[in-house]
């Protein structure tokens, strides 16, 4: 295999071209040309991601290539030189290799045994703690075997020194499990509760998140109000109190609650009879404001409300300066998604409700302004 095929003087150095050289080249240049076809059988993505996946490959047939090549002239110039370009070409691609494997085997385990849920209309698969602890098997499995080429490509193969290598990288995890031990325990603990999933709408420290992305070591957010992506560890974020407005109580939707400060009907100086007349009317306009402000947040396609649940009033406060009323409503359409557009249309419900409100308490003379007060000192 290792026969020699062609030489010839490159500037006074002789190059020699074996079998062996020739098949790697060859194999290099196909998977060059085929690259796009490659990556876009094993990706399962599309777009810039697929585009920026090939350009990698390439990059690696590339690098390989060019190392190859100064190793044949390092080998022309020196005969005893040891070939360490090529055996550094090799130990890239048997890091690419399985850094491409253990992605391939992700998204199949992820089609195998992930959960099925539905995020902006499309069937697809999340990550659970089933295919976290199959990945962490596979990713073990693909570590030692290569582990045990790049010693077999480097010539490790006395007693001595493979167990001194496989000691420096078990040592290596031993000190720096501190570091990552946390996040990958608790990641996996997330993910066993199923708090946490991709798509998921959640609100962290009064700031509202979609769940981008979850990983051994981290979990990316997306901002719903600035639009931009949040990284958090996964130790730090098991630590944080986590609504979940996706994982909801009830089918009716998502419950809002706007309380209201109304200025009392009338005065105590006033007569018994003209109050209770001035209480009626006061508890009829109340009554009508609600259900025109329902009937026309249900005329509005851009609210996401659930029509089939009435506005519910009650009054939490008679305080010293108003009547404190609580208004409660039922958001439906809370479902899965990774874009913010979608999200902040769910958001807004609430502020798209109280501006409706307020309009209908304007037309129906309920006044919703709480009096100031004026020290006379």
């Amino acid at each position: 295999m290792s026969s020699i095929i062609y030489e010839f003087f490159l500037f006074d150095i002789k190059i020699t071209l074996t079998v062996l050289h020739l098949m790697l080249f060859v194999v290099n240049t196909v998977l060059f040309i085929f690259s796009g076809k490659i990556i876009a059988l094993l990706s399962y993505e599309s777009g810039e991601k697929q585009k920026l996946k090939t350009w990698t490959f390439r990059f690696f047939n590339i690098t390989f290539f060019i190392l190859h090549l100064f190793d044949l002239v390092l080998t022309g110039i020196n005969k005893e030189y040891e070939q360490h370009l090529s055996k550094v070409a090799l130990t890239l691609v048997s890091f690419y290799t399985v850094k491409l494997l253990l992605h391939v085997s992700s998204n199949f385990i992820r089609r195998k045994f992930g959960d099925e849920k539905t995020i902006d209309g499309k069937n697809i698969n999340v990550e659970n703690y089933s295919t976290r602890m199959v990945n962490i098997l596979v990713t073990t499995i693909l570590v030692f075997i290569n582990i045990v080429v790049v010693i077999n490509i480097w010539g490790f193969n006395s007693l001595l020194e493979t167990t001194g290598l496989i000691g420096i990288i078990l040592g290596f995890f031993a000190l720096t499990s501190s570091i990552w031990g946390p996040d990958l325990f608790h990641g996996l603990a997330l993910l066993n509760s199923s708090m946490v999933e991709d798509g998921d709408i959640i609100e962290l420290e009064g700031k509202f998140y979609i769940v981008f992305k979850t990983s051994f070591m981290e979990t990316v957010l997306l901002n719903i109000a600035n639009n931009h992506r949040t990284r958090i560890r996964n130790s730090n974020l098991a630590n944080l109190k986590i609504d979940n407005l996706t994982k909801l109580a009830h089918a009716h939707g998502l419950r809002e609650t706007i309380v209201y400060k109304v200025s009392y009907p009338c005065k105590t100086e006033e007569k018994q009879e003209q109050r209770l007349i001035m209480l009626e009317e006061h508890q009829d306009k109340m009554e009508e404001m609600l259900k025109q402000s329902f009937k026309e947040c249900c005329e509005k396609e851009e609210l996401e409300i659930n029509e089939n649940n009435q506005f519910e009033c009650f009054l939490v406060e008679a305080g010293d300066f108003s009547l404190n009323y609580a208004v409660s409503f039922y958001v439906g359409g809370v479902k899965k998604t990774k874009f913010t557009h979608q999200a902040r249309k769910i958001l807004r419900t609430k502020h798209l409700v109280n501006e409706i409100i307020f309009n209908n308490s304007i037309r129906y003379g309920v006044d919703l302004s709480t009096p100031v007060l004026i020290n006379s000192n």
